[in-house]
């Protein structure tokens, strides 16, 4: 999924390497969090996402209620 645009994950930069220079993903600044195992997590997203997109993001916004 995240190859194909949909998602994020905590992925060893070492195995990300090739991916994020042939630009087929971006690695974000997520900061540090002390090895905490709980992220604060933003998301943007625009219209046309999809069945996947969509459904991605109603499950993150179901979490949140």
């Amino acid at each position: 999924m995240l190859l194909c645009g949909a998602g994020f994950a905590a992925y060893p930069i070492k195995l990300a390497k090739p991916f994020i220079e042939l630009g087929l993903v971006t690695k974000l600044n997520v900061g540090h969090y002390d090895s905490s195992m709980v992220w604060p997590v933003e998301l943007s997203w625009r219209s046309g996402l999809g069945t996947v997109g969509t459904w991605f993001v109603e499950q993150v916004l179901e979490q949140e209620r």
